[in-house]
């Protein structure tokens, strides 16, 4: 069933990119577990890279922790991704904090393995706090998005569930973006640029394609500069994404 395209503004996306006003307060929170490796590799499609120490590669964050927990991390100007795993239910939030800044990253009261992206604009030391009435065991790595997508214009991409795909050179101007969806809950796409600037028509877009069946529909995406982007999809059905056809 073809479904009209709503371009609304969520809360979720304007916190995706961190150049906001608004002031975030951190409260106490309890002290993070010793960062471990991550039990599990970064999902299919991600594509990622970090900084090499003695010739080992090294996640920007990679912890694991059982309930609420905060964790420092230095952040730079540019594109992140987060894998997350997260067992049990019960109310889970993710967010990124410093003065005057504030970042949602994951929300869910569900079971959940998946992955994010997320901006940073305004570098410098961030507060990572978890939030989990559940006391889940849960993992989350953070990793500078990276990696070239082996394919020229027009882009297509395909997946299921949460995906975050590696950088493609779009040229400044319009350009159509096309979106398949299928499955019941709703589709929301995101364009970063690799400044870690979110892509978008005023007052700010987030394509939703309500879930019922099967939608398809086109709409025209305003790329600011010529350089490089990545797509960040959110999803829990099966999705194909096509850019400049």
């Amino acid at each position: 069933m073809k479904t009209a395209v709503t371009l609304i503004v969520l809360i979720t996306v304007a916190l995706l990119a961190c150049g906001c006003t608004n002031t975030a307060s951190v409260g106490e929170t309890t002290p993070m577990p010793t960062a471990t490796p991550a039990a599990e590799p970064a999902a299919p499609g991600v594509q990622t890279s970090e900084p090499s120490v003695s010739g080992q590669v090294m996640p920007v964050l990679d912890i694991s922790g059982e309930g609420g927990a905060s964790q420092v991390v230095d952040l730079k100007t540019g594109t992140y991704v987060v894998t997350t795993t997260r067992e049990g239910t019960g109310y889970f939030t993710i967010e990124l904090e410093k003065e005057n800044c504030h970042i949602g990253l994951r929300g869910t009261d569900k079971a959940y393995s998946g992955v994010d992206a997320f901006g940073i604009t305004m570098p410098g030391r961030y507060y990572l706090n978890v939030t989990d009435e559940g006391d889940s065991l849960w993992t989350i790595r953070v990793d500078r998005a990276a990696g070239v997508v082996d394919q020229s214009m027009p882009y297509r991409f395909e997946g299921t569930g949460d995906m975050v795909t590696g950088y493609f050179n779009l040229p400044a101007g319009a350009l159509p973006l096309t979106v398949w969806h299928s499955g019941e809950d709703d589709l929301y796409v995101w364009l970063f640029d690799e400044g870690g600037n979110d892509v978008y028509a005023y007052p700010g877009w987030t394509l939703t394609l309500p879930g019922e069946g099967q939608s398809q529909e086109t709409v025209t995406v305003e790329i600011p500069e010529s350089r490089a982007y990545l797509l960040a999809v959110q999803c829990a059905g099966d999705w194909t994404l096509a850019i400049g056809e």
